[in-house]
């Protein structure tokens, strides 16, 4: 920042290299109005807002540069659009798909029995894609927001790999998938029940989607070093290129998108499952190669109940 090389006594045309700061300041000097000017700092990646305002008194003495640093504000406002997006992209085709055939329908298709139930089957399997994008984003929202209350207790990861399982049965079955769990279920975490289910739902369910038919899912529940309870959702999968490992866990976000998509993903099941880890206390981290599938590590907080977060 300008600031970082200007030390007292320095004359600031040799100070400064930033071309588009010099001249912001020449201008106001010259205008002796005030100008303000946005840039990236040369030597760290960092939006910068600066502001200079003249001095006004007779003869003309100088000028007054005020610098923000403003990369977090530019960062929330790429977010935002991203986001905006993200979302219209993910409305556009069921839209567009529903449209299409409401439009077939009242053209004539009514009229025609089986194409009639053809048409009227894609609206409903759309409905129910826009449906379930909704209440993720709103799941996701409320998270994020701190709106969700969390009633943190001893939740039996038994009791959750069961309801997860019951209701994941028939995605797993469409294709043939087997879901097994391993290790220490008895086990118990202090946490949210209904938080700790999110979380293992979205990434058992992510897990089915991207497994080839045939496979198996496997969740695992074990104990680190530290004690700490961790829950593992190992998959049979194309796998993740480690360069993605990151960007995974963003809204809308995915690694094939068309065969997301033909599976009724919406996109922020990781995002959910980060942003509920986070207000838990624990942490979620992925171990991925392609060709050779991909390991969730939720991993839960071992320390003492009295220091769970956000205890209601």
């Amino acid at each position: 920042s300008v600031g970082s090389v200007i030390r007292p006594g320095n004359w600031f045309f040799e100070a400064v290299r930033v071309q588009a700061v010099l001249e912001t300041v020449t201008d106001a000097i010259q205008s002796e109005d005030r100008v303000t000017l946005e840039f990236r700092s040369p030597r760290e990646d960092r939006h910068l807002a600066m502001i200079v305002n003249p001095i006004r008194k007779h003869p003309f003495s100088g000028v007054v540069i005020v610098v923000r640093d403003i990369s977090d504000l530019r960062r929330i406002e790429a977010m935002r659009r991203d986001f905006v997006s993200g979302v219209s992209h993910e409305l556009k085709t069921p839209l567009t798909v529903i449209q299409a055939c409401t439009d077939t329908l009242l053209g004539g298709a009514l009229d025609d029995r089986e194409a009639a139930e053809r048409f009227l089957k894609q609206i409903e399997e759309q409905s129910e894609r826009l449906r379930v994008l909704v209440l993720g984003m709103l799941q996701l929202s409320r998270v994020e927001s701190g709106v969700e209350v969390f009633r943190f207790e001893d939740v039996p990861l038994s009791d959750v790999i069961e309801n997860v399982f019951r209701s994941l049965r028939p995605l797993a079955d469409a294709d043939n998938v087997q879901l097994r769990s391993t290790g220490v279920v008895a086990a118990t975490v202090w946490a949210d029940h209904r938080a700790v289910e999110t979380i293992l739902n979205n990434l058992v369910s992510n897990a089915i989607k991207n497994s080839p038919a045939n496979a198996e899912v496997t969740v695992t529940v074990d104990r680190n070093d530290d004690e700490a309870v961790r829950l593992i959702v190992a998959d049979q999968g194309g796998g993740i290129d480690p360069q993605l490992h990151d960007r995974i866990f963003e809204r809308f976000y995915r690694v094939d998108r068309d065969r997301s998509r033909d599976k009724g993903g919406t996109g922020l099941g990781l995002a959910i499952v980060k942003h509920v880890c986070q207000t838990l206390g624990a942490t979620v981290t992925v171990d991925s190669r392609p060709g050779r599938g991909a390991r969730f590590v939720v991993t839960f907080n071992a320390k003492s109940r009295n220091a769970a977060p956000n205890d209601q």
